[in-house]
């Protein structure tokens, strides 16, 4: 079993690395997905902007997409700090 010290936490085992990366891969395709329907989302925004000629709020599907999408990055780069 290999084992990697970090500074101030516990020691990082093979199954914490394996479970690490499994989970980096699920967060991965999350954050594709939510990269893709912000885009999606943000399109029909500059869609209603540009047919009604006023700037518009971004809707609440927009704010809720782009607050999951910044909490997988967050996640993403805590995992990727902690084990990987």
């Amino acid at each position: 079993m290999r084992v990697v010290a970090r500074a101030k936490t516990r020691p990082i085992n093979d199954a914490d690395l394996a479970q690490a990366r499994v989970f980096e891969e699920i967060l991965q395709q999350e954050l594709a997905e939510l990269e893709q329907l912000v885009a999606a989302a943000a399109a029909r925004r500059a869609n209603r902007i540009h047919r009604d000629g006023a700037a518009l709020q971004p809707s609440d599907e927009l704010v809720r997409l782009r607050g999951r999408l910044t909490e997988v990055q967050r996640l993403l780069g805590a995992l990727r700090h902690r084990f990987l």
